[in-house]
Parts: C-alpha cells; sequence; structure tokens
C-alpha cells in the first residue's frame, strides 16, 4: 500500500484529504491546530496529527518514515 505525508493547511489540507479519505493508501495528515484537525473528517486511511511541528521535526518525520509522497 502507498503512504502519503500530508502537511496540511487548514483550507487545502482539508479539501486534499477529502480526496484521499477511502482511497486504498494510507495517509498521514500533520495539521499545526486541534481546530484543523477538528475539520477533516477521519477515515480509515487517514491518520491525523494535531500539533505544530519544526523544521527539525518535519526533517525527522520524513527522514525516519517511508513515504512515496510528501
Amino acid at each position: 500500500m502507498k503512504k502519503i505525508c500530508l502537511l496540511a493547511g487548514t483550507t487545502e489540507g482539508r479539501k486534499i484529504a477529502e480526496v484521499l479519505r477511502g482511497q486504498p493508501i494510507s495517509v498521514q495528515v500533520h495539521v499545526a491546530t486541534g481546530y484543523g484537525e477538528s475539520l477533516i473528517r477521519p477515515g480509515e486511511n487517514l491518520h491525523l496529527f494535531a500539533g505544530r511541528l519544526s523544521e527539525g521535526e518535519m526533517e525527522q518525520l520524513v527522514g525516519t518514515e517511508t513515504f512515496d509522497l510528501v
């Protein structure tokens, strides 16, 4: 199964997550705030994470996980 990391803004990230929900891919959706998280409906293939990531944390995320697309 393909794996995507979506670093989501409030509007465009939500729209992209809507398109990806239910697709045969695994999606990690990272939003900065709880409010942003509340705007994205959960899905079996969507894994939501709320909290601002520093530049170093983003580097660590994409360096330790195996994503097909970020």
